[in-house]
């Protein structure tokens, strides 16, 4: 399952927004928020979007020493969801004013997809979604911390497997957070054609899959010990069953199913198999050796 890494979920492009050009402040702390704000995503932004100005010794001495590109942003994200999350707080306090809901849709919030299906016209670059709610925003950019820390425990397979499936352990819980507490309330913003990533059964889906490629990897960890082949069966066994799940989820939202990416999909087929495959092969070793 790990061996072939799926790093789609990462490839999320989004547009230019500052805050203090459509908001309007009411006094100088109130705008000095606004442009903290904007700087803090406009880092996140040209990271993501790779055209950031930045060399890697300035990035690395501002992430504390990091050399990783999927730590560093999400260090960035850690500086901008907080102040994202207040602000969302302090709107929504007036969000029956006509004139919150100018300025949020003069954001013109827009998103990328890296899990809808392709289409005819993909030569022309990336479709951007646009959903002009806050709510969105920080949906998206939940969803991208989720697929960074995914992407930070592959890049640690080779070094520290404990901390590689502690770290999928949190991306399946920042998915679990999007499709039960923050993506319901969404909902009714959506327009018809929306991103997956902004499904709850997407998200479950990717939290489940998170929790699969976890136990893959202390599975991995088991088998580099030498333990028993009864123990290593349950364990792929138990990877399999999470895939199951995962899939029948995605199955049963056809809606949903039909904008998925097929390689997306093709992988949770491919990680399925090759684990029940191992389990099948634990099993038959643990009779030949009785």
């Amino acid at each position: 399952m790990l061996q072939q890494q799926f790093s789609d979920p990462v490839k999320l492009k989004t547009n230019k927004i500052i805050f203090e050009d459509i908001f309007i402040a009411r006094d100088s702390g109130s705008l000095e928020k606004l442009k903290e704000l904007s700087s803090k995503r406009r880092m996140i932004e040209e990271s993501i979007n790779e055209r950031s100005s930045i060399t890697m010794a300035v990035a690395r001495e501002m992430s504390g020493g990091s050399t990783l590109q999927c730590e560093q942003d999400i260090e960035k994200l850690e500086k901008y969801l907080p102040l994202l999350e207040n602000f969302m707080y302090q709107v929504n306090m007036l969000s029956d004013s006509p004139r919150m809901l100018q300025w949020t849709s003069e954001l013109r919030i827009s998103w990328s997809s890296a899990l809808t299906s392709s289409s005819f016209f993909s030569f022309l670059g990336q479709k951007f979604f646009q959903v002009d709610s806050l709510l969105f925003e920080l949906s998206m950019m939940l969803f991208l911390n989720g697929a960074l820390l995914r992407e930070w425990a592959f890049v640690l397979l080779s070094k520290d497997l404990v901390q590689s499936a502690t770290l999928f352990r949190r991306a399946a819980g920042v998915n679990h957070h999007l499709a039960n507490e923050v993506l319901p309330s969404l909902q009714p913003a959506l327009p018809p054609e929306r991103p997956p990533e902004v499904t709850s059964s997407v998200c479950s889906v990717l939290s489940l899959l998170c929790l699969a490629e976890a136990q893959a990897v202390i599975t991995r960890k088991f088998e580099e010990k030498g333990n028993t082949q009864s123990l290593l069966a349950k364990l792929h066994y138990g990877v399999v069953q999470m895939l199951d799940e995962a899939v029948v989820i995605l199955q049963s939202v056809t809606a949903d199913r039909k904008n998925i990416s097929v390689r997306f999909v093709e992988y949770l087929s491919f990680c399925k198999v090759m684990h029940e495959l191992r389990d099948h092969v634990y099993r038959f070793l643990e009779l030949v050796n009785r």
